[in-house]
């Protein structure tokens, strides 16, 4: 079952690219007006993960699990 907060925190991109790692896969997500999104998945997770470069997709994210940053 999808938790209420996760529904509700959802924002539409195209996967820009994906750098596996040890421990988590770091998904890069270039949202549908243009900012960039990084996102990492752990690996148990993202092994089931069918994602490509490429493929539209949607950022579910719970509200605790957000770090804002400014580059530059």
């Amino acid at each position: 079952m999808e938790r209420e907060d996760v529904r509700d925190n959802r924002l539409a991109g195209t996967l820009a690219g994906i750098e596996r790692g040890t421990e988590f896969d770091e998904y890069r997500i270039e949202l549908d007006g243009g900012e960039p999104l990084c996102a990492l998945v752990p690996r148990n997770r993202a092994a089931g993960l069918s994602f490509k470069t490429g493929d539209a997709l949607y950022a579910c994210f719970a509200p605790d699990q957000v770090i804002l940053a400014t580059l530059g």
